[in-house]
């Protein structure tokens, strides 16, 4: 069944990110471009993630990194098939590359997502590493890491860092 309707952050701002306008325009549906979701996991089988153009690396097998992974999926390029969710970029080729639970895979998996795709395309890094253990999270919206310390965007890791560097 159609879940559409429930996607508020398809419309325009304040509630979202006006998608529904991009979407009029040229190229606003992802077409003509890559997109590589950098992430855990995913159920690629699931009714609304697309076929891929490249999946690299093996997905996670634990439910909460599939699900997480399927929803991004989801979100990104659901395509318009009457059937759950509508994807941002609906129309744009979708791929997949994984890391594992460390920290240091995630530099490897963004090296093998820049080498599948060309100028102009799209890597989604959807990673966070621990920070230091003397960084505490925000009470409203920090997450925590395995040391009790902030949990912090993957460019925090200095491998990760060069490689999106390299890669943008």
């Amino acid at each position: 069944e159609p879940h559409e309707g429930l996607q508020g952050y398809l419309n325009a701002a304040p509630q979202g990110i006006d998608a529904r306008y991009a979407w009029l325009q040229t190229g606003g549906t992802g077409a003509n471009a890559r997109l590589v979701d950098v992430e855990i996991g995913w159920n690629l089988s699931h009714e609304d993630v697309p076929n891929m153009f490249a999946v690299m690396g093996t997905s996670a097998a634990g439910a909460i990194w599939q699900s997480h992974g399927t929803s991004v999926l989801g979100i990104l390029a659901a395509r318009q098939n009457g059937l759950g969710v509508l994807g941002i970029a609906r129309d744009a080729a979708l791929g997949v590359s994984a890391t594992d639970e460390s920290d240091a895979s995630i530099a490897n998996a963004v090296n093998l997502a820049s080498a599948a795709i060309g100028w102009g395309d799209i890597i989604l890094v959807e990673r966070q590493v621990g920070g230091p253990q003397g960084l505490l999270p925000l009470q409203s919206c920090g997450q925590v890491g395995q040391n009790g310390a902030a949990v912090l965007p993957a460019e925090f890791d200095i491998a990760a860092y060069a490689a999106i560097t390299v890669a943008a």
